[in-house]
C-alpha cells in the first residue's frame, strides 16, 4: 500500500507540475536561484531536458505503483526528485522532503516475492513516525499553545461554505492549535498498539482531510494517508482481499555490519537534524536557524518587506533595490522573512557590481513580523553583508526577537 500509495502520489505531482506550467516557471532561463548551503552547483538544466526530466518521473512513479522494477523505479526518482528539490530552495516543501527520504528507503530495502524485511517495516515506521512526533514538538512553543497563528488563518476563511463563520471565532483557531498538537504527538502510540491503531488511522484520514480542505496543501495529506497505512501488519490488502497473506519475514532477517550501521547513521541524522536548532541563539521560527529538514510544518505566520542598499565604496554613489523587480512575487516574499536567502541575495547584488568592476557594501531593510507581534528590524542595519560569508556558525546579524512585553 505505501508503494502504491507513493507512486500514485508523485504521479499526480508530476501532472500537476506539467499542467500547472511550473517547470517553466520555476526552471526557466534567467531565473534566480536560491541555492542550499554548499550546493550552489546544482542547477537546473535546459527546460526541455527538464521537461523530459519530469516525464520520465512520472512514468517511473506509475511503474511504482505497478509494482513493476520497484527498487530501480524509487532509486531513479530519488536521484530525480532530490535533484529537484535542491534546485531552489525558494521551493522547499516538508512533502518533497519526505518523498525523497521514502523513495531512498524503499530502493534501499531488499524486496523478495513481495516479502520485505522486519527491520525494513520498522524504518519505514520510523521515519512516518518522526514527521508526526517533530511536528507536534515544533508545536510546544507559547504562540501555538495560545492559537497563533491557527486563530489568524482561520480568520481567512471566513467566506468558506457552511462553515466560515464558525471558523473565524478564536475559540476555534484555539481549540484546533490544541487538536494538531495531541493529534501529533498521540497518533504514533495510538497506531503502534494493535487495540487502538484501527481508530488511530480514522484520525489520520479525518486530520489530514481536514487540513486538505482548509490549507490547500498539494498532495501531503494523502500522501502521508497512504504511508500510515504502514503500521498496519504488511499482508492487510491482501487479507482484505481474502488472498494468501504475505508479510515480512519471521523476525529481524540477519544484515550485515554495513547494513546496521547505515541504519544507525540514518536513524541519527533523522533525530539529529529535527534538533538542530537548540545549537543557535534566538527563536527558530524568526531566526530560520535550523527551521528546514525539522518537520516545522505550518507552526507560525511570517510577513515581512526587505530593501537592499548597494554603497559604491569608492564614490560614495548609495543605490536602493527593490528585489521584488528582479524576482518573481513568490520568491520575494519568501526571501524577505528569511536571513540565509536575505544573505545570499546580498552576495548577488555584490557580485553584479564585482562583475563591473566596482566594489561595494551591502545594507539591508528588513522589517519581518512574526505571527500577531508587531513589526520588528530583522537584519542588522549596519551590518555590510558583502562581507558576510555564509556558513553553519549561528549568524550575529540577525536581530534578536524582541519579547511580546517589550513590543506589545
Amino acid at each position: 500500500m505505501v508503494r502504491v500509495g507513493v507512486g500514485l502520489a508523485l504521479a499526480i505531482e508530476v501532472v500537476r507540475f506539467f499542467t500547472n506550467g511550473w517547470i517553466a516557471g520555476l526552471y526557466g532561463p534567467g531565473l534566480f536561484h536560491f541555492h542550499y548551503l554548499y550546493l550552489d552547483w546544482v542547477q537546473p538544466m535546459p527546460v526541455p531536458v527538464m521537461h523530459g526530466l519530469f516525464g520520465l518521473m512520472g512514468l517511473s512513479a506509475l511503474s511504482l505503483a505497478a509494482g513493476w522494477h520497484a527498487r530501480l523505479c524509487s532509486g531513479f526518482l530519488a536521484l530525480g526528485w532530490g535533484y529537484v528539490f535542491l534546485i531552489d530552495q525558494t521551493n522547499y516543501l516538508n512533502h518533497l522532503y519526505m518523498v525523497v527520504l521514502v523513495l531512498v528507503l524503499l530502493a534501499a530495502i531488499p524486496v523478495s516475492r513481495g516479502r520485505v524485511p522486519g527491520w525494513g517495516v520498522w524504518l519505514l515506521r520510523f521515519q512516518v513516525g518522526v514527521v508526526y512526533f517533530f511536528g507536534g514538538l515544533a508545536k510546544l512553543n507559547a504562540d501555538w499553545m495560545s492559537g497563533e497563528p491557527m486563530t489568524q488563518w482561520m480568520a481567512l476563511r471566513s467566506e468558506m461554505p457552511l462553515v466560515g463563520a464558525w471558523l473565524t471565532a478564536p475559540e476555534v483557531g484555539l481549540g484546533l492549535s490544541w487538536a494538531g498538537l495531541g493529534f501529533d504527538l498521540l497518533i504514533v502510540p495510538l497506531l503502534l498498539w494493535r487495540r487502538t491503531r484501527l481508530f488511530g488511522f480514522v484520525l489520520v484520514v479525518a486530520f489530514h482531510s481536514v487540513n486538505a480542505v482548509l490549507f490547500h496543501i498539494g498532495i501531503f495529506p494523502w500522501l502521508m494517508i497512504a504511508l500510515t497505512t504502514i503500521y498496519f501488519a504488511p499482508s492487510w490488502p491482501r487479507r482484505w482481499a481474502r488472498r494468501e497473506a504475505v508479510g515480512p519475514s519471521e523476525g529481524m532477517a540477519p544484515f550485515s555490519l554495513v547494513c546496521r550501521v547505515a541504519i544507525g547513521s540514518w536513524v541519527i541524522c533523522q533525530l539529529g537534524l529535527p534538533l538542530r536548532h537548540w545549537a543557535y541563539p534566538g527563536d527558530v521560527a524568526w531566526t530560520e536557524e535550523g527551521h528546514r529538514f525539522a518537520w516545522r510544518m505550518k507552526v507560525r505566520s511570517k510577513k515581512g518587506r526587505v530593501f537592499f542598499h548597494v554603497l559604491d565604496t569608492a564614490t560614495g554613489e548609495r543605490t536602493k533595490v527593490d528585489p521584488c523587480e528582479e524576482l518573481p512575487l513568490r520568491q520575494c516574499r519568501k526571501m524577505s522573512t528569511r536571513p540565509d536567502m536575505i544573505l545570499q541575495y546580498a552576495h548577488h547584488l555584490r557580485d553584479e557590481a564585482w562583475a563591473q568592476g566596482l566594489d561595494v557594501a551591502v545594507h539591508v531593510d528588513a522589517i519581518g513580523r512574526l505571527n500577531q507581534r508587531r513589526p520588528q528590524r530583522l537584519i542588522d542595519a549596519e551590518k555590510n553583508l558583502a562581507e558576510v560569508e555564509p556558513g553553519l556558525a549561528p549568524a550575529p546579524w540577525i536581530k534578536a526577537l524582541m519579547p511580546r512585553t517589550q513590543r506589545d
